[in-house]
């Protein structure tokens, strides 16, 4: 992969929060995302970006309030 490339693919910022632990359904308890989804995130296009975060979204409204 060419530098240019590289930094064309990281037009969408990752919603990482340096938090990395799981809860009771395996998603990321900063940035509401799946393993697979951590995982796979550096080889996916905008669009699939895009979608990611749009089941973030979706995620974080359905999440009950922690005590």
């Amino acid at each position: 992969m060419l530098k240019f490339e590289y930094f064309y693919s990281m037009s969408i910022a990752s919603p990482c929060k340096l938090i990395c632990r799981y809860d009771e359904k395996d998603l990321c308890i900063g940035c509401y995302r799946s393993k697979d989804e951590i995982t796979a995130w550096i080889g996916m296009t905008d669009e699939q970006k895009l979608a990611v975060w749009k089941n973030i979204r979706f995620r974080k409204n359905r999440k009950p309030i922690q005590k």
